[in-house]
């Protein structure tokens, strides 16, 4: 699985990440909030510092507030939420639903600043 989305989701997110300064992130996680590819700026080396990593470090992480959670589970279409970053930014979480072989998946989600 991670074989698969370190081969196919860099090159559907980071040009969509880079045609637009306004974008926060752009990242597919599965219906559990589990990120299994992030972006290449939140796939930087831990350092031990937590707040450093907090920022940098944001891949093979679960995303489980309940903003996150009702991204990664809804499957009725585009839904748009102000979500509250843990790193303290707010912004707007965009997301759509990801079917995979007829089942939801998880979802695809934006960060947009506000």
């Amino acid at each position: 699985f991670l074989e698969f989305t370190e081969a196919v989701l860099p090159g559907i997110q980071e040009p969509l990440l880079a045609s637009d300064k306004r974008l926060v992130f752009c990242a597919a996680v599965d219906r559990n909030g589990y990120l299994p590819t992030h972006n290449s700026r939140y796939s930087k080396a831990l350092t031990g510092n937590r707040e450093k990593d907090l920022a940098g470090n944001r891949t093979k992480r679960f995303f489980n507030s309940p903003v996150e959670l009702t991204a990664a589970r809804n499957t009725e279409g585009v839904l748009v939420q102000v979500y509250h970053r843990d790193t303290g930014e707010k912004m707007w979480d965009i997301s759509a639903p990801v079917t995979v072989q007829g089942r939801n998946w998880g979802a695809f989600r934006i960060g947009y600043t506000m």
